[in-house]
């Protein structure tokens, strides 16, 4: 597909379906896609084909205003997910990005505007509000001075004192977006208005958090507090990766398509044993790359990484593919059938840690005698390197440490049949979607009236 010309995949694109279309997309570089899909007859189609992921990244490179048109012919759903790519700092909502996203959903068309509020996570939505506008009940108040009051607004139906918080620039921006809500739907209006002022700002802020890390574990990321868990040093010789509840299959949907697509067509791969077996052909290899992108993913939400960030995404690929190489060799003795099963039947998520914690250990003791054998700069004086150990030692000596730590296990990388393998670490499958997480708020209703289903 690389080797194409723009008028070749032009036409591929004219002439495939919606779904074909999105492939061939997907292969281009970010401006030749972008101009791809309104070479489609119905470009909307194409664009809500993208995986949400890729559809995001397709906007960020564009950038999100030269790409208002490509953030026009999103669907919702991948609306939602660029806001929760963006607009989250572990388990609390950046006010400066979602600000930005807002801003860029405000300059849209009056039916995209009000599509995309409408299907948007309310309690997202009201969330962010929540930040900006402070709401009473003018019944609730036992006395109120007009002529002291500061950006506020009582809306038409007069029951309702909003202030505002922020400077000029930000109070004018809420209240602008705000107002065309009212004007585009006025009913949706009153019923945000209603939420506010029922919902607490820390309830509103932890079921946002838990609805988007439901949202965000479908797309194969887990929250914050769970991908930590690559950080976990074992003990090699000890440790047993744990068995997944079944050999790799064939795995499919949205995030499995996208990310076996995006691991062997965007990223560069050293040539390497792990390569060498994912590259080749044998039950369960979607379902092993799909794992593979998934623990990439862990890694890249525990370093606090932004998908958006390529360079960055590449170097913690590599490094996955680095740790994962280590631990495959280490437990199949560099075996390529032993390689396979060790892939099929084992969480990767557990090799990654053995990998690593060859690494950590080689480390350790490369420290422990750096003192005794000092580097020379080329002015003779001594230099020591303090970037982080994994990154200086040299790949013959994790090779090494690793062809060490085989001998030391002769005895197999598995348990002998019927007496089982030892579970130790993470419970569930590396990178499996789980179920969105949701829950009613119970917020104690206010005096002066009965809390109405802001939901319904």
């Amino acid at each position: 597909m690389d080797k194409l010309t723009f008028r070749e995949l032009r036409d591929l694109v004219a002439a495939a379906t919606p779904a074909e279309a999105a492939k061939i997309v997907l292969r281009a570089g970010w401006k030749e896609a972008a101009a791809l899909i309104f070479e489609h007859p119905d470009p909307d189609a194409v664009m809500a084909a993208l995986p949400a992921e890729d559809a995001y990244l397709l906007i960020k490179q564009v950038g999100e205003r030269d790409a208002l048109y490509l953030f026009e012919a999103a669907s919702s759903a991948q609306v939602q997910a660029m806001f929760d790519f963006e607009c989250w700092n572990k388990d609390r909502l950046e006010k400066k990005t979602s600000r930005h996203w807002f801003e860029v959903l405000m300059e849209t068309s009056d039916e995209v505007f009000l599509r995309n509020v409408r299907e948007m996570d309310r309690i997202f939505l009201s969330l962010f509000f929540k930040k900006y506008i402070g709401i009473e009940r003018f019944e609730d108040m036992i006395d109120w001075n007009p002529a002291g009051a500061k950006d506020t607004y009582i809306p038409p139906d007069r029951r309702h004192l909003l202030t505002y918080h922020g400077d000029e620039t930000t109070v004018r921006f809420i209240h602008e977006f705000t107002q065309r809500i009212f004007r585009l739907d006025m009913p949706f209006y009153y019923e945000l208005i209603e939420m506010l002022y029922w919902e607490t700002f820390n309830n509103l802020e932890e079921e946002a958090y838990q609805e988007r890390a439901g949202r965000m574990a479908d797309r194969g990321f887990p929250d914050n507090f769970a991908a930590v868990e690559v950080f976990t040093v074992v003990n090699p010789e000890k440790f047993k990766p744990s068995r997944k509840a079944f050999p790799a299959g064939a795995a499919s949907g949205e995030f499995a398509d996208a990310a076996r697509s995006r691991y062997l067509q965007l990223y560069e791969h050293h040539d390497s044993f792990l390569r060498r077996l994912v590259t080749a052909d044998f039950p369960g290899r979607d379902e092993v790359l799909t794992e593979i992108i998934a623990v990439a993913n862990m890694v890249s939400v525990a370093e606090r990484v932004s998908v958006a960030d390529l360079d960055k995404v590449r170097d913690i690929v590599g490094a996955t593919n680095a740790y994962l190489n280590i631990g495959l060799e280490y437990l199949s003795d560099a075996q390529p059938d032993q390689g396979v099963r060790v892939l099929r039947e084992r969480k990767l998520l557990d090799v990654y840690k053995i990998g690593r914690s060859l690494v950590v250990e080689l480390g350790r003791r490369a420290r422990a005698i750096r003192p005794t054998a000092t580097l020379k700069d080329r002015a003779g004086k001594e230099a020591f390197d303090d970037r982080p150990a994994a990154s200086v030692v040299h790949h013959g000596a994790v090779e090494e440490r690793a062809a060490v730590a085989r001998r030391k296990r002769r005895r197999g990388a598995f348990p002998e049949p019927g007496r089982g393998a030892r579970r130790v670490g993470a419970a569930g499958p590396v990178g499996a979607g789980g179920q969105n997480p949701r829950r009613r708020l119970r917020a104690e209703p206010r005096s002066g009236g009965t809390r109405p289903d802001a939901r319904a």
